[in-house]
């Protein structure tokens, strides 16, 4: 025991700060009392040193954290500009009418904020207060989202979001108004059976104009678009809205409202260069609660803070992160004479608007580049089962340096034979159309390899 007790000394158990003993602490040395006792009983023990910084294991009030690997990216949530601005369309003779104004997020980094605590839910409703903006981190693609005046959390730039804003607001408070009296919405006839404001909302719920809803705001009547309603039966209208005086009566005077056609609140993705057209002098005015993202860092524009880890400097490095809305606009801007080729590895970009199969909605994803030199696709083995014999339609396109979007698809065919070699007549069939940069071949396992 004398031996043992000068060799690795006396067993040393935990207390707090009133001197009382913390049984079960991870620092009380159990392992050497073990030893200690033992050795009152017999003469000899063979004793192994586990290899623990005790240090690592004191507690802290803050959290530990290792070193990060090299090359761990880090997007700066706390530092970084997200370029929202948010328009105010009332008329000029308003304080503060027809301008923009920053908008600073919430940045939800937990699924405790998030519905059913998921990683891809929507803001919970007791997170954040009306007339809030949130950008949701919690997987690659970061949405932003807007807390309309019902307390529900939209995702900015879809239908939920442009029915949150009204699209045509009366002036007057509480009129009276003359039953039986119309006005026409988009070409239908709205007649009123009432006389005030509760009940014109009625005449137009009821009417069931496509896309058209409208309600009693503070006593004026409210008319919303969810971005699907027409003046001319098209689909490609932003949301319009068209309001006339019917056949007799002053129902529109009474109401406030200036007849004419209006547009749905638009959400726009563009640099400082280019401001979205929102005015009331502008083609397509748009009302309060329209969105511009400010793609570039001017006056508070877009500015994602990215850093990589680098291991040789121990320091968090930052990473220019532009926006652009495609993987083209991106090789387009970045490297303009390779089309991507001088890209180095590791260089980043933040793609805006990642969901491209929706109308344009509010989301973004950061990119980095992930090999460097060209890029190459492959097929599985192609086998003489893979096709049935017959002709086979597929279509190709390229992008080529110094042009910001993809070329055409180009329709392509090939005919199979239902043979192994059918991989040969499919790399055939795009090589003999001769793209600048695309080449296909067929390895040694007999897959497709198509290269740009």
């Amino acid at each position: 025991q004398r031996d043992l007790s000068d060799k690795f000394g006396d067993p040393v158990f935990e207390t707090d700060n009133n001197n009382n003993p913390i049984n079960g602490g991870e620092l009380n040395e159990y392992g050497l009392q073990a030893a200690y006792s033992f050795l009152g009983v017999a003469n000899r023990a063979f004793v192994t040193r586990a290899d623990i910084d005790l240090d690592e294991i004191q507690p802290s009030a803050s959290a530990p954290a290792a070193a990060p690997a090299n090359g761990t990216y880090w997007f700066d949530t706390a530092e970084t500009k997200y370029g929202i601005f948010e328009w105010n369309g009332n008329a000029v003779t308003v304080t503060g009418g027809q301008s923009f104004t920053n908008k600073v997020p919430l940045v939800i980094t937990s699924k405790t904020n998030l519905v059913g605590n998921s990683t891809t839910g929507d803001p919970k409703g007791a997170f954040g207060a009306v007339g809030d903006y949130a950008v949701r981190t919690t997987t690659t693609e970061n949405k932003v989202y807007y807390k309309n005046t019902s307390g529900t959390w939209v995702k900015v730039g879809t239908a939920d979001w442009v029915k949150s804003w009204p699209t045509i607001t009366g002036s007057t408070a509480n009129p009276t108004l003359t039953n039986s009296q119309t006005i026409v919405i988009n070409g239908s006839t709205v007649t009123l059976s009432g006389t005030d404001v509760a009940a014109m909302v009625l005449a137009i719920t009821g009417a069931g104009i496509t896309g058209v809803t409208a309600k009693v705001v503070d006593g004026k009547l409210n008319i919303y678009s969810d971005g699907s309603s027409t003046t001319d039966g098209s689909t490609d209208d932003d949301g319009a809205i068209n309001i006339t005086a019917g056949a007799t009566g002053t129902l529109l005077a009474d109401l406030g409202i200036t007849a004419g056609t209006y547009y749905a609140p638009a959400f726009e993705i563009a640099p400082h260069t280019a401001v979205p057209a929102f005015k009331t002098a502008d083609s397509k005015s748009r009302p309060t609660g329209s969105i511009w993202l400010k793609t570039t860092d001017a006056n508070l524009g877009a500015q994602y803070k990215v850093k990589v880890y680098n291991t040789t400097t121990g320091l968090w490095e930052d990473k220019n992160a532009p926006v652009y809305k495609t993987h083209q606009a991106a090789l387009f801007n970045l490297d303009k004479s390779g089309g991507g080729v001088n890209l180095a590895l590791g260089d980043v970009y933040v793609q805006a608007h990642t969901s491209l199969a929706e109308n344009e909605e509010f989301d973004f994803t950061l990119f980095a580049r992930n090999a460097s030199g060209s890029t190459k696709i492959s097929s599985e083995v192609i086998t003489a089962s893979t096709f049935a014999a017959g002709v086979f339609n597929f279509t190709l396109a390229e992008s080529k340096p110094g042009q910001a979007a993809l070329d055409s698809g180009v329709a392509l065919a090939f005919t199979a034979t239902g043979a192994t070699t059918d991989a040969d007549l499919f790399a055939s069939a795009i090589n003999a159309h001769g793209f600048n940069n695309i080449r296909a071949s067929v390895d040694a396992s007999n897959r497709l390899v198509i290269e740009h």
